[in-house]
């Protein structure tokens, strides 16, 4: 099938890009779905999710002001992957209203779900085809 050889052959190109960034939108367990920024760190270890540049509370900018340490990065170790599922599929995303499941995606480990939404179509496909190739020689990874 020509589809698996394509993303073979674009497998540089889809890593970079999940290492330069993709927009998307997270639904958390409570409260509303916040913008982020998706990046795959140098090391291709973890997905990491920082909030948009001047999109912070006025209560979490006041209370990192008065925090010592930096607020840490939100991250999924690639190693902790066990399920990566396309739609709707995952109890956050069950519970959240008007969710298209033709952007939706899921990142499933034992601990927790990382629920995301994209733009488009497109974009949700992008991801999951970098995802397909950093997790492909993982037996351990489901895709569905």
């Amino acid at each position: 099938m020509q589809r698996r050889g394509q993303v073979v052959r674009d497998s540089p190109r889809l890593v970079q890009q999940l290492q330069d960034g993709i927009l998307m939108t997270k639904h958390g367990r409570r409260g509303q779905p916040k913008r982020k920024m998706l990046f795959l760190d140098e090391n291709k270890t973890k997905l990491i999710w920082q909030e948009l540049e001047g999109q912070r509370s006025l209560r979490k900018s006041i209370v990192m002001m008065v925090s010592s340490k930096p607020e840490e990065d939100k991250c999924v170790a690639m190693s902790d992957i066990s399920e990566v599922r396309k739609g709707v599929q995952t109890e956050v995303m069950l519970t959240a209203h008007m969710v298209d499941p033709y952007v939706s995606l899921s990142i499933v480990t034992e601990e927790r779900t990382l629920d995301m939404t994209f733009d488009t179509h497109a974009m949700r496909d992008l991801v999951l085809r970098a995802l397909r190739v950093l997790l492909g020689n993982s037996a351990d990874v489901r895709f569905f």
